[in-house]
């Protein structure tokens, strides 16, 4: 069961951040939560490195992809 509460896009099923400063708040989590998982030398799923604007839900999303040039 999920935590968050920001809705899902019905297109991508993704999370659904209204605003990019959102997107950026959850990047930075991430990345926080993947260099306690370094230091604790434990698995870490969270692979999210960059946030786009979804076409479909006008909501911003995150990504594992590198951003587009």
């Amino acid at each position: 069961m999920s935590h968050h509460h920001f809705p899902i896009c019905p297109t991508s099923g993704k999370v659904r951040y209204r605003e990019r400063n959102d997107t950026k708040v959850a990047l930075r989590r991430a990345d926080r939560d993947r260099h306690l998982a370094r230091v604790n030398k434990v698995a870490c799923s969270r692979t999210e490195i960059n946030g786009y604007l979804c076409s479909d839900c006008d909501g911003w999303h995150l990504t594992s992809q590198h951003a587009q040039p």
